[in-house]
């Protein structure tokens, strides 16, 4: 995983997409903070592991973790986990009792298919 830590070529080159990104970012950010963008809240508990590392943080593991403490609590039905994020067709794996499973494919909401 450390491609995605070095300072390399692609790194250089990217770099000012990055701090476009940064501005659109925070302009969200202030946009929410205005309340000129309204959030929703989904009407259940939630729980969000995640963080902008790319594999080996650990975020799998901790989910696991969650899911056994939540089980010791009486808490047997388990949500489903989505890896991936919003504008990606990304995977949603769910929990059979003993470990998370490929369930299937969702783009907001929706169920969708990777390209073959």
């Amino acid at each position: 995983m450390k491609f995605w830590t070095r300072r390399g070529a692609i790194a250089w080159l990217l770099w000012p997409a990055s701090l476009v990104f940064r501005v659109l970012v925070l302009g969200r950010r202030v946009l929410y903070g205005m309340r000129w963008l309204k959030s929703a809240h989904p009407g259940i508990p939630v729980i969000v592991v995640g963080n902008l590392t790319v594999g080996g943080s650990g975020k799998t593991p901790l989910v696991i973790w969650i899911a056994e403490f939540l089980k010791t609590r009486g808490v047997n039905n388990m949500p489903d986990m989505s890896i991936g994020g919003p504008g990606f067709c990304f995977l949603v794996v769910r929990w059979n009792g003993k470990a998370y499973v490929k369930n299937r494919f969702e783009y907001e909401g929706k169920r969708c298919s990777l390209p073959r």
